[in-house]
């Protein structure tokens, strides 16, 4: 880590893309009947899904995930090297991620694009130019994230005592179910280093899945003391990375 830093801080950063009435007939009393019967059965369908069923088929779909657009923020969380970032990645046809971060840079914050490209973390300097500054692995390592054993899909697997607490909750601008429940701190690092997250052993979790099957994973926020660390998850096609 030390190494990486004094790379980093060798780099210049500049400013980079900020992280992203039709009148109708009146029904008829039968119609009417009818649709409140069918709003009525919807909404208890809703109410009695099955959590353990819901929450395998996000971790099955989480799991086959070869690539997807994340974008990681926190609030309130200490130390860490990437405070947030956007960014596409993939597994196949290589490993790879691309995108813009916060990066901590001799304690300050700044802004900037990012590639990682055969396990290396190239960060964008000045210059426009793309700078080999290390090993992405315990930096800036979204890929990681889609690790079928590893990733993501672990963090789904150790939410504990997992709880529907809203069936008609919204991840943004997509409908979703909202499971609450606990994460314990070797599961939560998945997200951030094990130091970034003080003496705690166990963080209160909130995971929001799509409400169709297969149910993949919108957003998730572990609550750490004050603050908070928040993952979104949206889908996206392969693509491919050249080593700049």
């Amino acid at each position: 880590m030390t190494n990486t830093l004094t790379r980093l801080a060798a780099v210049g950063f500049s400013a980079a893309v900020a992280l992203p009435a039709v009148g109708c007939q009146q029904q008829r009393p039968s119609e009417n009947t009818a649709a409140s019967a069918y709003v009525s059965a919807t909404a208890g369908a809703e109410t009695h899904l099955d959590v353990n069923q819901l929450m395998n088929a996000a971790i099955a779909t989480a799991r086959a995930m070869r690539s997807a657009h994340l974008m990681f923020s926190s609030t309130g969380v200490t130390d860490l090297l990437a405070k947030a970032y956007a960014a596409d990645v993939t597994l196949t046809p290589t490993v790879a991620a691309r995108g813009n971060a916060t990066l901590k840079i001799n304690g300050d914050y700044s802004q900037t694009q990012f590639q990682t490209v055969e396990a290396d973390l190239w960060i964008q300097d000045a210059n426009g130019t793309f700078v080999d500054t290390g090993p992405a692995q315990g930096t800036l390592n979204p890929a990681a994230l889609l690790d079928p054993q590893h990733g993501v899909a672990s963090v789904l697997a150790a939410v504990a005592s997992p709880v529907i607490v809203d069936p008609k909750a919204h991840a943004g601008p997509d409908e979703a179910v909202k499971v609450a429940g606990t994460l314990s701190a070797a599961a939560a690092s998945v997200l951030v280093p094990r130091s970034s997250l003080g003496a705690a052993t166990e963080f209160p979790v909130a995971v929001w899945l799509a409400p169709v099957d297969p149910h993949p994973l919108l957003q998730i926020i572990v609550t750490v003391g004050e603050g908070s660390l928040t993952l979104r998850a949206d889908r996206a096609e392969p693509f491919a990375v050249a080593v700049p």
